[in-house]
């Protein structure tokens, strides 16, 4: 885990580029430690780098961890785990982006125009 903490402090210095760089270069075998790095970080900006850092990956194993992510208090997090959603577009994706809608409820409407326009993408290229 040192080579992702190492990473991770990179980020808190500033330098967001350099630890996405070192994070992405990990590789999909990272996604497990990536994860749970994401699950105990409290800043927000990190817990945003690393959600990108895992649906850059493009791995169809981050799609559970985007599905978490969708529930992130951070509007800049969940809508990192949208964008990683709608790159990935399947099945899989539209389910959780669909049950993420139903989840939310009218009171948040912000969320929910995300959501609805990510699922709209999402369609559009399962369909195709």
């Amino acid at each position: 885990m040192t080579n992702i903490n190492a990473c991770l402090d990179l980020v808190k210095s500033g330098h967001r580029e350099a630890a996405f760089h070192g994070l992405f270069d990990l590789g999909e075998p990272a996604l497990p430690r990536l994860a749970e790095a994401y699950r105990t970080e409290a800043d927000p900006a990190v817990r945003n780098l690393l959600v990108e850092v895992i649906w850059q990956l493009r791995s169809p194993a981050s799609i559970e961890v985007l599905a978490e992510a969708l529930q992130d208090p951070a509007p800049e997090v969940w809508k990192q785990a949208l964008d990683g959603l709608v790159t990935l577009a399947c099945p899989e994706s539209l389910r959780i982006l669909e049950a993420a809608r139903d989840r939310a409820g009218v009171s948040n409407e912000d969320f929910l125009a995300w959501v609805e326009g990510a699922i709209e993408d999402v369609s559009g290229r399962i369909d195709e």
